[in-house]
């Protein structure tokens, strides 16, 4: 059995884990809308990534077992997608 495994970063601020990924899941959607170049292919993975994140992710959840996922500072995570489903890895 192949376990394929992928994973993107993101820097989280005055925002949670949340309302970063939707900001980011827009800010693509401006850049695919606006370019067409080579980026595009890259950008639309990250997209499908992240759509699939928020449609699989109780965030009311994990941000009561992580209250650093809130937001209010300054955080750089890592989602993590397996066969096992998303994690959230917060980076050191």
């Amino acid at each position: 059995m192949t376990i394929l495994t992928e994973s993107i970063f993101l820097q989280l601020n005055d925002f949670c884990i949340e309302t970063t990924t939707k900001k980011r899941i827009k800010e693509i959607c401006n850049l695919l809308i606006e370019n067409d170049d080579i980026a595009s292919e890259k950008l639309s993975n990250e997209l499908e990534f992240l759509n699939e994140f928020v449609q699989a992710t109780n965030f009311l959840e994990m941000r009561d077992q992580n209250p650093q996922l809130r937001g209010g500072v300054e955080l750089k995570v890592e989602i993590i997608k397996s066969s096992a489903g998303f994690k959230v890895e917060i980076m050191k």
